[in-house]
């Protein structure tokens, strides 16, 4: 899977204050062609960032003085374009995963770990942190005029986060922002908690959890950028159809695999596709080419379309570039690049990441074919069961109607 990347472009810097597992890290690591610095501290840390280029950090979460919380928050302030992961034993699991949904690490690594796991672990992560960071894509985000840029409630809400506000310091400052507000509460009521009303926007804020938040803040940021009138019919077909997958996604995840979906994943429909809105934004006649050429062949696949007619950039990549740069969990910026191959996903995402291309391919029929295309269908992937699906594609297909999303 990784033979044709070369790692020797990548540079890594290991910081613990255990020798041992530095030692250790080293081993492992530079054979397969990695650059790797160490640092027994933070601080020793912070000094080799100012000398040296580094793409990816790993530190250890357990160490003196400085904690890798507080390593991570100096590397994400300082160095925002470098990928963060932190190493963690068991006991820490549940503080670790805590801080990643506030987005001062966009991984972890447990300690300890099996060699092989180890090594493809940071072989993925370094080749999405290539992919993201290639050449041809960085020329063409930089040829777009005016890139959406966060909204200050986000850096805001953000940074309360990191901070462990409460739910009451959060509410401060979302309901300044009406908009905002409504798309909250709307979405909250609608997607996550079926047919329990939540009265307020706290409430909302305590129900839907801190990524689930940032989730919705993003998606109405995309939702609210300056469209044409010519755009807005395909702006409002991409939303509904990702508020409609939405409502959907755990029902499909569970039907699937028998087994309920983290709530924290719950809001990935709501954004794996946010290259598609890029796209339809700042290359809208790339867009249309696409969207038309989907329409000529059965399968109503976006990626292959844009394949068939050699887009410059895809959208999958376009996407992973702005999630990862708004600091959202691996799982989201892995979502994006291989929804259409989950094989390629790493291994502890990969039952998500199979449903949501499930999801993409009914979101895809409902929207350009209609279900008895999607029935009669035939697909290469061996997740995709009509019959375990039926139902829901029953369910959505007349809130697709709706929507008038078909």
């Amino acid at each position: 899977m990784f033979d044709d990347i070369d790692f020797s472009k990548i540079s890594i810097l290991v910081v613990d204050d255990e020798p041992s597992i530095l030692k250790a890290v080293r081993r492992t690591l530079i054979p397969e062609g990695f650059n790797v610095f160490t640092a027994d501290s933070g601080f020793e840390g912070l000094e080799i960032l100012k000398k040296e280029k580094i793409d990816l950090v790993i530190s250890d979460y357990k160490m003196p003085k400085m904690n890798g919380f507080e390593f991570l928050k100096k590397v994400k302030n300082e160095y925002p374009n470098v990928y963060r992961i932190i190493l963690s034993g068991y006991i820490e699991e549940g503080i670790v995963a805590d801080g990643i949904l506030r987005g001062i690490a966009s991984t972890f690594i447990g300690k300890p770990w099996e060699v092989d796991a180890l090594i493809n672990k940071i072989k993925q992560i370094s080749s999405i942190y290539m992919t993201i960071n290639d050449e041809k894509l960085t020329k063409y985000i930089n040829s777009i005029e005016k890139l959406p840029s966060l909204p200050e409630t986000y850096k805001k809400v953000s940074h309360a986060m990191e901070n462990n506000a409460s739910a009451k310091q959060l509410e401060d400052i979302i309901k300044k922002d009406i908009s905002l507000t409504t798309e909250i509460l709307h979405i909250a009521n609608s997607i996550f908690y079926g047919s329990y009303k939540t009265l307020s926007l706290r409430q909302a804020i305590v129900r839907i959890g801190n990524l689930q938040l940032k989730n919705l803040i993003l998606f109405n940021t995309m939702k609210n950028l300056s469209y044409t009138e010519y755009q807005k019919p395909h702006v409002r077909k991409l939303f509904n159809g990702a508020f409609v997958a939405s409502k959907y996604y755990s029902s499909i995840y569970e039907a699937l695999f028998g087994e309920k979906l983290s709530v924290n994943y719950e809001a990935i429909p709501l954004l794996y596709n946010i290259g598609k809105v890029l796209l339809l934004r700042f290359d809208f006649q790339n867009f249309l080419k696409i969207t038309e050429n989907l329409k000529k062949e059965n399968f109503y696949s976006f990626s292959k379309s844009e394949d068939e007619i050699k887009a410059v950039i895809n959208h999958k990549d376009l996407g992973a570039y702005f999630l990862c740069s708004w600091n959202l969990p691996e799982i989201f910026i892995e979502s994006s690049l291989f929804y259409t191959a989950p094989e390629k996903s790493s291994e502890e995402y990969r039952k998500e990441i199979k449903a949501l291309s499930v999801l993409d391919i009914i979101v895809s029929f409902l929207t350009y074919g209609n279900k008895k295309e999607l029935k009669e269908a035939k697909f290469d992937a061996d997740f995709f069961d009509f019959e375990k699906v039926e139902d829901i594609v029953n369910k959505m297909e007349k809130e697709f109607e709706k929507a008038n999303i078909v």
